[in-house]
């Protein structure tokens, strides 16, 4: 496929075309909320945020309207592990 592009000059997609979509990459997203990029990739798994993936490796893609109302507060409430002798840090 790539050949394919490359050999007509098809470029693979737009800068503009996931802002028209209105959607951000993890990496937005988790600036958006407040969280390491490592932390964002856990919500994703766990289902707190909602996100897609064309195929394992691609990019994640998660819409910016679905991150509306959510704070870094609300979404740290919860440990990120199902272990009641999980505890939290507060680091200075």
């Amino acid at each position: 496929m790539r050949g394919f592009r490359n050999h007509h000059e098809i470029a693979c997609f737009r800068e503009e075309e996931w802002t028209e979509r209105g959607e951000i990459t993890l990496d937005e997203a988790a600036k958006v909320i407040g969280v390491c990029n490592m932390t964002a990739l856990r919500m994703l798994r766990r289902g707190t945020i909602t996100g897609n993936q064309v195929c394992p490796g691609a990019p994640w893609v998660i819409k910016a309207a679905d991150l509306a109302g959510l704070s870094r507060k609300k979404l740290l409430a919860a440990p990120l592990t199902s272990n009641p002798d999980q505890q939290i840090f507060a680091f200075q």
